[in-house]
């Protein structure tokens, strides 16, 4: 797999895939300006993968959506990811439903923009 020509990576949902997994991950794709969609679907990625993310977030400009869905992010790393969008106008959606906020934070957080919890 050529990671610089690499549009679309979805083959990675529901892999188990841990936190470190998900940041070498990310240090991997930061500067793959080609890549659009991410898909890290049903996994186990923690807080711990939310500084990675969000340098991929913050450096990434061609990153159009990011799916993060059914994971084990938290208010700290979902903040993370949030602030890292204000560096980026290219992503057009996050999506983080099923993760580990209360409804009300997950109201709170999708009404500051792009973030998307259903």
């Amino acid at each position: 797999m050529d990671k610089d020509n690499l549009i679309s990576l979805d083959s990675l949902s529901a892999n188990g895939l841990t936190s470190e997994g998900g940041r070498s991950l990310a240090k991997a794709l930061k500067d793959n300006k080609m890549l659009r969609i991410f898909w890290l679907v049903q996994n186990e990625l923690s807080d711990d993968v939310a500084p990675d993310m969000a340098e991929l977030i913050r450096s990434n400009t061609g990153l159009s959506h990011l799916w993060l869905i059914n994971n084990q992010l938290a208010v700290g790393g979902i903040r993370q990811l949030s602030e890292a969008l204000s560096h980026n106008t290219s992503i057009k959606e996050i999506s983080l439903k099923g993760n580990c906020l209360s409804e009300e934070e997950e109201k709170l957080f999708e009404a500051e923009g792009r973030l998307r919890f259903h």
